[in-house]
């Protein structure tokens, strides 16, 4: 049989690993705010949108970063006994978890209109709830007819009357001071009960002049409020 002209013998040795030039190209910029900008804060923000990752943008004079840890650790502190500035050993102690760096040059004064953001959001899986939500018989009345499949689906002991579904037993939604499941927070959204309170505030604050590294108090950024008015 005749040898296809298709056939290539490609060397491994001479590929390039995907995505190495954009790496590469990241740690450059990463090391060029650490020489451009007086301070680097870093938050621990779960849960975080793009858009709350847009309206930092717009609020900062600077530059943030949503990188994985260990590509950010690589960029600050090249191996075990160097580091890209004094103090910046410290910092890389301390990226575990979803971490957002933010490098800028501004005070404190000119930081309070990022720093001060909140934003209420629906309750996610994990998150502790704030209080005991109890389905009784007619708090899905006003749901479409369709969606008692996706209900009863959730645990939801329902049905359909005169077009409206209607809880036959009464379901506990979620308990106080416990995770929140994925079905319940779905359960949660669909009742329109908004109860996380997503908070952008940094934990840690490295200055480039002084390379003293900052432990700041560290807040619950996904605080719960309890709602007088929902459902319970």
């Amino acid at each position: 049989m005749p040898k296809s002209k298709r056939e290539r013998v490609v060397s491994l040795s001479k590929t390039r690993r995907k995505n190495e030039g954009r790496k590469d190209a990241l740690i450059s910029s990463i090391r060029d705010c650490v020489d451009k900008y007086e301070r680097l804060f870093l938050l621990r923000v779960p849960f975080i949108k793009s858009k709350d990752m847009d309206m930092m943008r717009r609020r900062l004079e600077g530059r943030l970063y949503f990188l994985k840890n260990t590509l950010f650790r690589r960029a600050i502190c090249p191996d075990d006994d160097s580091e890209h500035a004094p103090g910046l050993t410290k910092v890389s102690e301390h990226l575990s978890g979803q971490i957002i760096a933010v490098f800028t040059s501004q005070t404190d004064e000119e930081l309070k209109p990022l720093f001060s953001y909140t934003r209420v959001m629906y309750a996610k899986e994990g998150a502790i709830a704030p209080q005991t939500i109890v389905l009784h018989r007619e708090d899905l009345s006003d749901l479409p007819s369709s969606s008692e499949p996706y209900v009863r689906a959730l645990g939801v002991d329902c049905k359909v009357e005169q077009g409206k579904v209607v809880v036959q037993r009464e379901k506990t939604v979620c308990t106080e001071g416990k995770p929140v499941t994925a079905e319940e927070a779905r359960l949660l959204k669909l009742l329109k009960f908004k109860c996380m309170n997503l908070k952008i505030t940094p934990f840690l604050l490295w200055e480039k002049s002084s390379g003293v590294v900052t432990r700041l108090a560290e807040p619950d950024n996904m605080e719960l409020e309890k709602d007088e008015d929902s459902v319970a």
